[in-house]
């Protein structure tokens, strides 16, 4: 007699089979979850410095401009 044909003739086995592969996949959920936030963070936030480090270097022509006339 296989394991499954065991586990198929013991409802409890098969309860805790199934119990314990959920159990599994949630955890690999939750971690691919996490990573997902993780990534997401990390490429926000070189977004946004990307951003502010443009926004720094760009000229505004008519302000240098009036900075020189005054």
């Amino acid at each position: 007699m296989s394991d499954r044909e065991s586990s198929q003739q013991n409802p409890a086995v098969e309860e805790f089979a199934t119990k314990e592969s959920i159990g599994a996949l949630d955890r690999r959920l939750q971690n691919l979850e996490t990573m997902l936030m993780n990534l997401t963070q990390h490429f926000l936030r070189r977004r946004n410095n990307n951003y502010e480090q443009r926004r720094r270097d760009e000229v505004d022509p008519l302000e240098n401009f009036r900075r020189h006339r005054n």
